[in-house]
């Protein structure tokens, strides 16, 4: 469908059109079989198309060199040039046309920055979660030139209670009975 929309869209330019359609309603028909008649496949990775990418980038410029020589051995504008001229301007034109696309296919960028920020993001968590990487403040901590201090410990700390008698030596932690919500602040009331 490619070949047909692309090969030869200057002799039949709604060909494109009618292709887009049809693409259109056979997504909706395919995703209705694989829904509803059909078991859910079974998921297999691909890196790319394959060996398809390849064969689009042949067929995208046979399509330009097609539709350069429709035009220039067929379209009544060029009906008064001598054969010579008109094979001149095939070849300039069409040598014009494959190298943009050459030029857009080398120097466009295949990946969206979006992509590449999440990529990076993946990357990054495998290196520290997985694989358990060092930070760069591992080395300073491990040297002692940085000093480590715990956090402290407020009376309205949900794990309060949980550690009891088992305050952090910086001094006793605040009774849960006797504690308010506000601070670790005793309340005399309740006492």
């Amino acid at each position: 469908q490619f070949g047909y929309a692309t090969l030869f869209v200057s002799a039949f330019p709604l060909a494109p059109m009618f292709a887009c359609a049809n693409n259109m309603i056979e997504v909706r028909v395919d995703g209705w079989k694989l829904t509803q008649n059909t078991r859910r496949p079974w998921p297999a990775g691909a890196e790319d198309i394959g060996t398809w990418e390849d064969v689009l980038d042949l067929m995208s410029v046979i399509a330009t060199i097609s539709n350069v020589s429709m035009i220039c051995f067929i379209a009544p504008v060029f009906s008064q040039n001598t054969l010579t001229d008109r094979f001149l301007f095939f070849i300039a034109f069409e040598s014009v046309l494959v190298g943009i696309k050459l030029w857009i296919s080398v120097y466009a960028d295949e990946t969206p920055d979006d992509v590449k920020i999440q990529v990076a993001r993946q990357h990054f968590y495998e290196e520290k979660i997985i694989l358990q990487a060092r930070d760069e403040d591992d080395d300073d901590v491990d040297a002692g030139n940085v000093a480590t201090t715990e956090p402290p410990i407020f009376a309205s700390d949900p794990q309060i209670e949980q550690l009891g008698a088992d305050a952090p030596s910086g001094g006793a932690a605040p009774s849960a009975k006797g504690s308010s919500s506000k601070g670790g602040r005793r309340d005399n009331k309740t006492e």
